[in-house]
């Protein structure tokens, strides 16, 4: 089995951090991962995409070739888009305005990811984590406990302060959300 799965957004996003939540929850559940990331020069604003590989076998290539998944955080991160391929998944954030179609068939399934953040706790810069989990039921892996570990890995502030247990909510919120199928 080789998964290959991408997180686009905007500088200031946290695209590099989903992905690397992505990997490491992977390789908790005994898989193999590998990460490659691209940013722009500017520390917020800029296009961000992390790539995550995701294999049952060790990985003698670690980079994408066509995504089966991207989870898409900004409108401003659609040419990300094109690395998908046919038949896959691109799931948005609802607030990410499509506007003409990919030009090749996806599932595309829409998820109130900043939204739920901000409404249900108060951290509208915890919707990567809603996003991330969500993308996860989908996809049947990582686990959600192995998700909730790389959370407490990659984010030792979490461990480190009461009011961080927002970002362990964020990740059990979007596993536990409907996702809509806006086409596909």
């Amino acid at each position: 089995m080789r998964l290959e799965v991408g997180v686009a957004g905007v500088g200031g996003q946290g695209a590099l951090l989903a992905g690397s939540i992505i990997g490491l929850a992977a390789v908790l559940d005994g898989l193999h991962a590998a990460q490659t990331v691209s940013y722009g020069a500017e520390v917020r604003g800029s296009f961000s995409l992390s790539e995550v590989v995701i294999s049952s076998e060790p990985i003698d290539y670690p980079f994408a070739s066509r995504l089966d998944a991207l989870l898409l955080m900004s409108s401003r991160a659609l040419k990300a888009v094109r690395r998908l391929k046919p038949g896959g998944i691109l799931l948005i954030d609802e607030g990410v305005e499509l506007g003409s179609p990919p030009g090749v068939e996806l599932r595309v399934l829409k998820v109130p990811g900043f939204r739920r953040a901000e409404e249900e706790l108060g951290r509208a810069m915890l919707g990567n984590l809603v996003l991330v989990g969500a993308l996860s039921k989908v996809l049947g892996l990582p686990s959600l406990r192995s998700l909730e570990r790389a959370v407490l890995e990659e984010l030792p502030e979490v461990r480190a302060r009461v009011r961080g247990a927002a970002a362990l909510k964020a990740v059990q919120l979007g596993y536990g959300l409907e996702v809509g199928v806006v086409e596909g």
